[in-house]
C-alpha cells in the first residue's frame, strides 16, 4: 500500500503541475478534485508509514503481543479508518478552492472569504497531518526501536557466544524489516520537515514588499516541495536496498508465485502439511484438556 500510494501521490502532483503549467482550463470542479485527491494521497501515504512504525514498535518492544494485537483484519480496519478520517478532513478543499485567472494565466486558489481559515487554520492543520505530527511520532518510535534493537543484539551475542540458534533466519527477517522501516522513516523526517515548516509560515510571509522577497518565497517553495517529492520517489528504492525479504517477496509477486515466509525453501505441500500438523496438535491438546475436566 505504501508503495502504491507513494506512486499515486507523485502522479497526482505531476498531473496538477503539468495542467497548470500549460494553463489548461480546469474550471472550479477540476481544481477542487485534483487538489483534493493530491492532498489526500500525500497525507495517506505518510500515515501508512506511521501505522507500519507503530506495528514495528510493538513487535520490537512487545514481541509476545504483536501476533494477537496486529492481525490482517485489524490492519485493514486501521487503513480504512485512517483513509476515511483524512478524506473528511480534506473535504474542505471541495468548498473553499476555485480557479482564478490572472495576467500570468490560470491557477487554483481559495475563495477570498475563506482566506482567514486557509492561512490561519488549514495551513497549520495540513502541516500537522502531512509532516509535523508524523515526524514527531516517527522520530520518537524509531529512536525507541533502535535503542531496543541494540540492547537485544548485545544480549543475543552474549547468550549465543558461538552456539547456533535455530531461529536465526526468522530473527534476521524481522531485523531486515525493521531496518527498512527505520531507513524510510529517517528519510521522511529529513525530507518532509522543511516543507512542514514552510507551510506553517507561508501565510505570514509578505511577498508584496519587494520582488526580492517574492523570489525568496518561490525559491523556498520549490526546494521544499522538491525534497518532499523526492521522499515519495526514494521510498521504493529504500525498500530494495535495505530488505532482502522485500526483494524476494516482490519477485514472487511479479512471477505470480505464493511466498511462505515462515517456511523458506519448502514446497507448498510441505508447508500445508506442517500447518495441518500444527492445527491437529492444537485440537489434540484442547481435546485432552476438555476430557480431563480442565
Amino acid at each position: 500500500l505504501l508503495a502504491i500510494f507513494d506512486s499515486l501521490a507523485l502522479i497526482a502532483k505531476l498531473l496538477f503541475l503539468r495542467l497548470t503549467f500549460h494553463d489548461v482550463d480546469l474550471g472550479d470542479a477540476g481544481c477542487k478534485i485534483i487538489s483534493f485527491f493530491g492532498s489526500f494521497l500525500d497525507q495517506f501515504s505518510v500515515w501508512i508509514l506511521v501505522l507500519l512504525t507503530i506495528e514495528r514498535f510493538v513487535a520490537v518492544w512487545l514481541p509476545l503481543k504483536v501476533s494477537c494485537w496486529f492481525t490482517m483484519f485489524r490492519a485493514r480496519i486501521a487503513v480504512i479508518v485512517t483513509a476515511i478520517c483524512l478524506l473528511l478532513i480534506n473535504s474542505n478543499i471541495l468548498f473553499t478552492l476555485r480557479q482564478v485567472e490572472h495576467e500570468g494565466g490560470r491557477d487554483c486558489y481559495f475563495h477570498a472569504e475563506y482566506e482567514f481559515f486557509v492561512k490561519r487554520v488549514w495551513y497549520w492543520l495540513e502541516s500537522c497531518l502531512s509532516a509535523i505530527l508524523p515526524c514527531l511520532i516517527l522520530t520518537v518510535l524509531n529512536y525507541l526501536i533502535i535503542c531496543r534493537m541494540r540492547t537485544s543484539m548485545d544480549k543475543q551475542k552474549k547468550m549465543l557466544s558461538g552456539v547456533e540458534n535455530p531461529n536465526t533466519t526468522k530473527q534476521a527477517h524481522k531485523t531486515h524489516l525493521t531496518v527498512m522501516l527505520v531507513t524510510v522513516s529517517v528519510s521522511f523526517v529529513i525530507m518532509v520537515l522543511p516543507l512542514a515548516v514552510f507551510n506553517v509560515f507561508r501565510g505570514t510571509w509578505d511577498i508584496s514588499t519587494s520582488t526580492h522577497e517574492r523570489a525568496k518565497f518561490f525559491m523556498t517553495a520549490e526546494i521544499t516541495h522538491l525534497l518532499a517529492d523526492c521522499n515519495h520517489g526514494l521510498n521504493f528504492l529504500f525498500y530494495f536496498l535495505s530488505s532482502r525479504r522485500f526483494r524476494r517477496m516482490c519477485w514472487m509477486i511479479l512471477r505470480c508465485k505464493t511466498y511462505y515466509p515462515m517456511y523458506t525453501g519448502t514446497t507448498r505441500n510441505s508447508y500445508l502439511k506442517s500447518t495441518t500438523s500444527t492445527t491437529n496438535t492444537y485440537y489434540l491438546h484442547t481435546s485432552m484438556r476438555t476430557n480431563s475436566g480442565i
